[in-house]
């Protein structure tokens, strides 16, 4: 079972560019912000969720991190694959599964 890693002092950001339905990578404007001090070590995930409270929200888990760009896994809690512009509001959330 993967471990997930949450964070209290999670601040919400940005994507800086588009992000396309089958996109396995996602660039946020402050992926420290975003981490809220937290470090995604390998067999770990973080929960983002891409254009919260829109038809076009999305849950996805960020397996890595580099600066500001983030891996992430697509089709989360029974979401699915979602284009998001840049600009689209990032945070992380506690979602179904975590209740």
């Amino acid at each position: 079972m993967t471990t997930r890693n949450y964070s209290s002092r999670s601040q919400q950001t940005t994507l800086t560019s588009a992000v396309t339905a089958g996109a396995s990578t996602m660039v946020v404007q402050s992926g420290t912000g975003l981490l809220g001090g937290q470090s995604i070590p390998a067999g770990t995930t973080f929960t983002i969720v891409i254009d919260p409270d829109t038809a076009l929200e999305e849950i996805v888990d960020a397996t890595a991190v580099s600066t500001n760009t983030f891996t992430i896994t697509r089709g989360v809690d029974a979401s699915s694959g979602q284009a998001h512009s840049a600009g689209a509001v990032v945070r992380h959330m506690a979602i179904g599964r975590d209740y």
